[in-house]
């Protein structure tokens, strides 16, 4: 069990694996009980990992080898957060430490001194270790939105309770519901959040009645207000939930893009098991114009690669290998990307901006600068029914005022 733990932590902290698919990964041959508590342990580790992080440097010189450290981390998140008894938890990661082919001593020498460790007095740093965010992302969100709403932002309760909606070409909305526990279960503006026990019964029943789609995503789409007979362009589409969901709200001709090859293998599959076989997928670089597309569509939808800071409620590794520098960069290939698109809407069309994070560097900053630079667009309102944070006509979603996580939305027309 602790074994398996450390694989599934190792692949997410030193080969920057994704936490959910490490762990479903190596949960396939695990009975229940044990996967519970490694469950319990990586999700534990990642959630509070620059705790842990403070803990091994204040007590080593130098920061240990990758292995060393996620014993180390293991353990102390067992004797900090799990109340297991201190000698267990240390002759357990000896073991493993053996096994590993790894220094007992070092890791039973930090282990057995991991609660005299004093905690920092600076604020922010406090604040880093109780919210699991660098000082950084502390600071800028403070900065955008004020000290209250980016403590209000960090302290949110993760998301235990998953997003659905059903497939309107397998079910009705009425027929759909018969399977849901509203005990437990709450229908949504645009869907259902559901417990993992409706979500497993609904996949042992039939996994086309319904998808697993964010809120946030959903009211993306919602905003685009696409009509019957609308062509539309989704330029950043992988890995295919709102061209389906677009493709589903109305009669419309779809061209649906990715840069990556494999990444066109998600949007197949995706579309297909919803029944939307009509979309069109292609490979295709957003930053390239495409002279053929030029002025040709209803609906541009730019959902663009972002840092992804607004899905920490449900995301709790997102800030691993994040810098503010990589987020800056970021945003040269965010601009790129709406600059080129924009050339695709026609005469009264409309584009569509959005992101899956909360900076304003990477939002309202870069869509203010495409209307400086294009005054053939003007800013249009987006009207959506979920609750958000209104910053003249854009909309930031926030998980403690949406329920959902930190989507942001801009809508600019051309006149």
């Amino acid at each position: 069990m602790i074994f398996k733990s450390y694989q599934i932590l190792y692949k997410v902290l030193a080969k920057s694996a994704y936490v959910n698919i490490a762990l479903n990964s190596g949960l396939k041959s695990v009975n229940e009980k044990d996967k519970k508590v490694i469950t319990r342990i990586v999700y534990g580790v990642i959630e509070k990992n620059l705790f842990l992080e403070y803990i091994i440097k204040q007590l080593t010189k130098k920061y240990p080898h990758i292995s060393d450290a996620v014993i180390l981390k293991i353990g102390i998140y067992q004797i900090y957060f799990m109340n297991e008894p201190e000698y267990a938890v240390v002759n357990n990661m000896l073991k493993l430490a053996k096994k590993l082919k790894r220094s007992p001593s070092f890791i039973n020498a930090v282990l057995r001194r991991c609660k005299d460790v004093k905690m920092p007095q600076d604020d922010y740093q406090k604040k880093s270790l109780e919210y699991n965010a660098p000082v950084w992302a502390i600071k800028e969100l403070e900065k955008d939105y004020g000290r209250q709403t980016a403590d209000l932002f960090f302290s949110h309760p993760k998301k235990q309770l998953i997003h659905i909606r059903h497939n309107p070409k397998k079910i009705t909305s009425q027929d759909f519901e018969k399977y849901l526990d509203f005990e437990r279960d709450k229908k949504t503006e645009y869907g259902y959040y559901v417990c993992h026990n409706t979500l497993k019964k609904l996949n042992n029943i039939d996994n086309s009645l319904f998808t697993v789609q964010s809120l946030g995503s959903m009211a993306v789409c919602m905003a685009a207000d696409v009509q019957d007979g609308d062509k539309v362009l989704d330029v950043c589409a992988a890995p295919g939930g709102k061209s389906v969901f677009l493709s589903q709200l109305a009669k419309i001709s779809l061209i649906s893009c990715d840069i990556h090859p494999h990444r066109l293998e998600l949007i197949n599959s995706y579309k297909s098991r919803m029944g939307e076989n009509n979309i069109e997928v292609i490979l295709n670089d957003a930053t390239k114009f495409i002279p053929q597309w030029e002025r040709r569509f209803d609906v541009v939808l730019c959902d663009v690669p972002c840092s992804g800071l607004g899905v920490l409620n449900s995301r709790s590794d997102i800030f691993e290998h994040k810098t503010l520098d990589i987020i800056n960069e970021l945003t040269k290939l965010q601009y790129e990307i709406i600059s080129t698109s924009s050339k695709y809407v026609r005469q009264g069309g409309r584009l569509i901006y959005s992101t899956c994070t909360i900076l304003k560097k990477e939002n309202q900053d870069i869509v203010n600068k495409f209307l400086r630079n294009n005054p053939d667009f003007e800013s249009a309102p987006v009207n959506i029914a979920v609750n958000s944070l209104n910053i003249g006509n854009y909309v930031q979603l926030m998980p403690h005022i949406s329920d959902t996580d930190g989507f942001f939305i801009a809508k600019v027309q051309r006149k």
